[in-house]
């Protein structure tokens, strides 16, 4: 990895960039005995701090284990802009819930973007609600559709892998999502969960089993991606684009395996403020 130089900038210049996080805390059974869930959360501060710090915009799903931390760091920001520093994309089959009435106080109205996507109800259900597996898988792949096409990279921290259930593994769709459009990705492999499963999936490691998760997005949808044969693409061109140097994949090996999050980070951020919005060097 790249010593770090006086010649770094402390904040990288982020204005402009929207930058995707994905992920959640994985199941307990997967900690092996570290605090993965203090851990994971703090990165996740770490990491809206960077990006609004620098002068970018955070994009998240609205899972209920991060939001309370984003907001809690994009409110002085937001004060200090003038403006929104976060969205949230949310599926309608939350929209009642608690966590979607406290996004919409009025406290919060200038500091998120706030935006619901309808649910979709597959032809042939009955079902209406987020209990209906294929409901639920329709509908958040809708929203993830829309929560994708609003950044320019995706930063991936622990997720679920939903083993023994038929809920597909939202983060693995989102990075399909992301490949498809060409968006750089950036999983933090060293603090496990989805994120290091999708590590060695791009490394073409035999170790990882995730099941064959079925149309990553909902009909009528302009990205055809389909299952693992999405991940085929992420195989062939990487989980980050245009990384011709060395130092790059130095970089890229640290995210990807340390657990020193504040350091990884810094090196996305770093990597984000060389290139523009979408991707191409500066």
């Amino acid at each position: 990895m790249n010593a770090s130089t006086l010649s770094d900038p402390l904040d990288p210049d982020l204005r402009g960039r929207r930058i995707g996080l994905s992920g959640a805390i994985p199941e307990p059974g997967e900690w092996a005995g570290r605090a993965l869930d203090w851990e994971i959360l703090n990165a996740v501060t770490t990491l809206a701090d960077t990006v609004f710090r620098g002068g970018g915009h955070l994009v998240h799903g609205a899972h209920p284990s991060f939001t309370p931390r984003i907001l809690a760091q994009a409110e002085p920001y937001a004060r200090e802009r003038g403006a929104p520093v976060v969205t949230f994309v949310l599926s309608g089959l939350f929209a009642d819930g608690l966590l979607a009435r406290q996004l919409q106080e009025p406290r919060h109205a200038g500091v998120l973007r706030l935006i619901v996507v309808d649910p979709v109800v597959p032809p042939g259900h009955e079902g209406c609600g987020a209990e209906d597996p294929a409901v639920r898988n329709a509908s958040l792949a809708a929203m993830r559709d829309q929560l994708i096409a609003e950044m320019d990279s995706l930063v991936v921290i622990g997720g679920k892998r939903w083993i023994g259930t038929d809920n597909k593994p939202g983060t693995l769709e989102e990075l399909e999502l992301a490949r498809a459009r060409g968006i750089p990705v950036f999983p933090l492999g060293g603090l496990g969960g989805m994120a290091a499963e999708l590590v060695a999936l791009a490394e073409g490691r035999g170790d990882v089993h995730v099941t064959d998760v079925g149309p990553a997005v909902h009909e009528g949808s302009p990205l055809p991606v389909r299952g693992l044969d999405g991940l085929k693409l992420m195989q062939t061109s990487g989980l980050t684009s245009n990384l011709p140097t060395a130092a790059d994949r130095a970089d890229d090996t640290f995210i990807h395996t340390s657990t020193d999050y504040g350091r990884a980070i810094g090196l996305i951020a770093k990597r984000l403020a060389a290139t523009g919005p979408k991707g191409e060097t500066r």
